[in-house]
This record gives C-alpha cells, sequence and structure tokens, in this order.
C-alpha cells in the first residue's frame, strides 16, 4: 500500500477555486516565520501584477518564488505606509536645484498623488502604474486645458519621479522590489522634444512681403 506523503506546515500548497463567474483559478498558501519566532499564513489569489493563476503550473512556480523571497536573509515586509504619506516624505529630503524639486512637488501633487496617494506601498504593481500613465496621456492635463492630455515627454517626466521615490522605498527597506521596472511609460523616442525647423531665407521673405501690407509690427 502506497501512503501519500503530506507537506509539511512551511512547504505550502496550492489550491483551486471557483470565480463568481464560474473560472477557474488557483492560489497559493504556506507558512512564514517572523523576526520573533511566531508563524504567519500567508495566501495570494493572484500575483504582483494583479493577475490571476489561470493553471496550477503557474501557480506552483509563483509559490516557490513566493516561499524563495520570504525566507531569503533581508526579506521585507510589505509596508501599510501609503504611497503619498511616502511621497510626501521624499520629497522633503530631496537634495536638488530649487526648481527641479519645484517642478517635482508641483507634479506630485497634481498627478500621482490624486491618482496613486491612497495606496499602500505594497499595493502599487507594474500594471497600476502603466494604467495611471495611459490616464495621464489621455485626460491628465490640471491647467486651463483640464481634461487633455499631457505630452508624453511630461509623463515620461512623471514616471522618472515615481520611479526614483520607489527606488528609495527599496532603499529604505518599504518594499522588496519596484513596481516602476515593470511598468510601461512613454519610451525615451516618444518622449523626445519635437525638432526645431527653423524657416529657410524663402519662408522668411515670404512672411516680410506679407508683413509689410497686413501687420504694424512690420518695421519690428
Amino acid at each position: 500500500m502506497t501512503t501519500k506523503k503530506r507537506r509539511s506546515p512551511g512547504e505550502g500548497s496550492v489550491f483551486e477555486f471557483t470565480t463568481s463567474k464560474g473560472a477557474s483559478r488557483f492560489g497559493i498558501k504556506f507558512t512564514r516565520t517572523l523576526d520573533d519566532g511566531t508563524k504567519k499564513q500567508v495566501l495570494r489569489h493572484r500575483d504582483k501584477d494583479n493577475r490571476p493563476w489561470t493553471t496550477k503550473r503557474t501557480a506552483q512556480a509563483a509559490l516557490r518564488d513566493a516561499m524563495a523571497e520570504v525566507n531569503r536573509p533581508g526579506y521585507v515586509e510589505p509596508s501599510k505606509l501609503s504611497f503619498g504619506e511616502y511621497l510626501d516624505t521624499w520629497a522633503a529630503g530631496l537634495r536638488l536645484a530649487p526648481s527641479t524639486t519645484s517642478s517635482c512637488e508641483k507634479n506630485i501633487r497634481l498627478h500621482i498623488k490624486p491618482n496613486l496617494g491612497a495606496l499602500p506601498l505594497a499595493a502599487l504593481t507594474g500594471a497600476k502604474l502603466s494604467a495611471f500613465y495611459r490616464k495621464l496621456e489621455t485626460d491628465g492635463r490640471r491647467d486651463h486645458r483640464a481634461g487633455e492630455g499631457l505630452s508624453a515627454r511630461s509623463v515620461r517626466y512623471v514616471h522618472t519621479i515615481v520611479h526614483k521615490a520607489l527606488e528609495q522605498a527599496l532603499t529604505d527597506e518599504l518594499i522588496s522590489a519596484n513596481p516602476a521596472d515593470r511598468a510601461n511609460p512613454p519610451t525615451a523616442k516618444q518622449a523626445r522634444a519635437p525638432e526645431m525647423r527653423p524657416w529657410t531665407p524663402a519662408h522668411l521673405r515670404t512672411f516680410l512681403t506679407w508683413s509689410a501690407d497686413n501687420s504694424p509690427l512690420h518695421a519690428a
């Protein structure tokens, strides 16, 4: 008679469940030991980018990765600090030129905190950041042209701020990975400033001919 081997408590397991729409999905469950020696059960239904596991194999791979992560030396428990609260602390410690700091704080106030500020640091994912960037490109302006989208260059600058702030959060051991590394902001090529095309002598002559008869500022 063959006896089925039972998993040890710390080995973890994969389980199958059915969503409200009848779809089959998989989750992972394991136990980790905290710094004070107590045990904590971890239960997850989705990956770090909020994507469900649709096969047992992908869930098993995720279980192995998760257990290796939480058991490695220096593992950081996801922080409950909100992204907005962290941004305030991070921005206050910047050592940049006043104009750069002012621009950074303006983007945090107008764009980042209204959209992402209430989220815990641990809840930020590459997918959420990518969706945020798309939203800015669609209706991100907050000036007299509110409702229009920001330029690719402006959105990439916002991404630079988000990435640098989260990189510092990683250094401060508040998160275990930088979700901005997995986001999709506008590319450097898309964000490149339009090429300057100065007038040719022919263009200038055409303009001066027109202004001589049509503009009171022609002499200037």
